[in-house]
């Protein structure tokens, strides 16, 4: 499938940097479907409308619904496989005898369907999360830096879920999209400041990028 699917984190960086606007632009360019769960529908938009404060984020996504920016997938059949993913994840890192919540619904949602339909990449900002699908090996050290503790791991967890994603998924960030919008014109400007601006935004709006990589992707995009 032509699809790339977004998780929660990607769009809320988004739409707290002001960039949804984007989308619609990327979307003509790409050919193919952006693409959003119903869970993570629930996360964003549904969660988003009750709320005064991002209410009109809401409202912005439920219109890219609405209008065919974003496509929105039933994932009700994927519940086994979602299911298969959600317990291995989370009973593989431990401190002591208790579980750490790794992944959450709407992650997991488009992950199975992911896997499912040989989409193009999924969209996620969230750093615990992309290490998951890249290199859950680091995963233990990342833990163990936040929580200031031993993580012990689940080994046969850990290598059965290695396996269900050794048909690697591409995984693009909010910064990635930036970074095509720029170069196709789509944002203020065309200048190192808009492109500086536009990721530091992004970053400071949750997307998961260091200082470094946004100074090597500027020396590199504008020498």
């Amino acid at each position: 499938m032509t699809a790339i699917f977004f998780d929660s984190s990607t769009l809320i960086s988004l739409a707290e940097a002001a960039s949804l606007d984007i989308l619609p632009a990327l979307k003509d360019s790409f050919g193919g479907q952006l693409a959003i769960t119903t869970t993570v529908k629930a996360e964003t938009v549904d969660k988003a409308m009750v709320t005064d404060r991002f209410m009109y984020e809401g409202v912005r996504l439920r219109k890219m619904l609405e209008d065919g920016t974003l496509t929105l997938f039933g994932d009700g059949h994927v519940a086994e496989l979602s299911e298969k993913i959600s317990n291995l994840v989370n009973n593989t890192f431990f401190v002591g005898k208790k579980p750490l919540k790794i992944i959450h619904a709407g992650e997991v949602s488009i992950l199975a369907i992911s896997l499912q339909q040989n989409c193009e990449a999924i969209a996620i900002d969230e750093r615990t999360m992309r290490l998951v699908i890249e290199d859950p090996n680091s995963l233990r050290q990342l833990l163990e830096s936040k929580l200031h503790t031993k993580i012990n791991v689940n080994k046969q967890n850990l290598l059965t879920w290695q396996a269900i994603f050794q048909k690697k998924l591409t995984v693009i960030r909010s910064t990635e999209l930036a970074i095509a919008a720029w170069r196709k014109g789509l944002l203020a400007g065309t200048d190192e400041k808009a492109l500086r601006g536009i990721l530091w935004a992004l970053k400071f709006a949750g997307c998961a990028i260091s200082s470094d990589e946004i100074n090597t992707y500027i020396k590199r995009l504008t020498r």
